[in-house]
């Protein structure tokens, strides 16, 4: 049997809140294409560009909020290293592609 861990109140708001910025950010870059007004490539683009101002943004909320990096919860340090980690990736796919 696996241990079963439980997260905080605070850190399934933090998820919560991180997972509708994500929507939130990729429903502006895609939206548009399903609808054939941008091109696949061009939305690439502009996903990895909204992912590093989302990254740029949640560090700069870390920041000011004075949330610990050490911290058992998941706080804005750890939504602004996913939205960094999801800017590189998109990048690397979008390289691959050339």
């Amino acid at each position: 049997m696996v241990p079963r861990s439980r997260l905080d109140e605070r850190s399934r708001r933090a998820l919560l809140e991180c997972g509708a910025r994500f929507a939130f950010v990729s429903a502006i870059a895609v939206v548009p294409c399903v609808f054939g007004l941008r091109s696949w490539h061009d939305t690439g683009k502009l996903l990895a560009t909204l992912y590093s101002l989302g990254s740029f943004i949640a560090f700069i909320r870390a920041a000011r909020s004075g949330d610990r990096l050490e911290s058992s919860s998941v706080t804005l340090w750890d939504e602004a290293m996913a939205f960094s980690a999801c800017s590189l990736f998109v990048h690397g796919v979008m390289r691959s592609q050339v």
